[in-house]
């Protein structure tokens, strides 16, 4: 929508400051404290190119991505679970999060350097889970983020979707069992690797399959859905494309 009447009322607003204000609009008007990355995600991708960006410095930088150079997809399946990011947990993790990070004397949970310390500053098993969760994390380079990544075969880029990941909600507790069921029957299909999208408690999942297996497993995963839910998710294959823009 910001785009659109950027466009319509011939705005210059550079990619960023767009991402910034629809940043805003999220948090001051509709009340969800999202960050940065979605709206970084929608004004500054570019077509055949992951988007490494740091929310907290604004760098970004276009990282090469072709999967079907490497023999693989990109599958995307929507549990169709809803996850309402002003009202669910996602807001009281965030809160817990930015309480564990003022404990320890830190501007964010990135900023920690030795785990084990800080997990024995806080006496919170909340916090804690919160912390352990966010040092499992990948510093940025760090699984063949960068420039690794591009080379979607090699084995670095494996590593960034392996199977022995510990899954996102593990430690944060922001799973629920559809998105569970999804990954588990996504990588018990075959997926190198599969986890969720997004801020958690539903949504989506993607997973990194073979050429040619997408529908296989996407089927596979909605036969796996049918005695959880009345309705059923969906799948589809994406690629590395531009962001949002006007379309001629």
């Amino acid at each position: 929508m910001l785009i659109a009447l950027a466009d319509l009322n011939q705005l210059d607003i550079a990619g960023l400051e767009r991402a910034k204000l629809a940043r805003r609009s999220e948090n001051a008007f509709v009340g969800a404290p999202t960050g940065l990355m979605d709206q970084a995600a929608s004004t500054l991708c570019t077509a055949g190119h992951a988007l490494f960006f740091d929310c907290r410095t604004a760098e970004a930088e276009q990282v090469r991505l072709d999967t079907r150079g490497a023999g693989l997809e990109i599958l995307v399946l929507d549990t169709k679970t809803p996850h309402a990011l002003v009202d669910s947990e996602y807001a009281a993790r965030r809160a817990s999060c930015e309480e564990a990070a003022r404990l320890l004397g830190v501007a964010a949970l990135r900023d920690v350097t030795d785990l084990d310390a800080a997990l024995e500053q806080l006496s919170d098993p909340v916090m804690r889970r919160r912390v352990r969760h966010r040092g499992q994390r990948e510093r940025p380079g760090a699984g063949g983020r960068r420039g690794a990544c591009g080379r979607a075969a090699s084995p670095t880029w494996r590593r960034c979707w392996t199977p022995r990941t510990r899954p996102c909600g593990t430690t944060s507790r922001s799973r629920c069992r559809q998105v569970d069921l999804a990954v588990e029957t996504a990588r018990a299909s075959g997926a190198l690797g599969a986890r969720m999208t997004g801020g958690g408690f539903g949504g989506c999942i993607i997973a990194l399959v073979a050429t040619g297996e997408s529908e296989r497993i996407g089927r596979r995963s909605r036969t796996a859905s049918q005695p959880l839910d009345t309705v059923l998710p969906v799948h589809f294959t994406a690629v590395p494309s531009a962001g949002a823009q006007r379309l001629q």
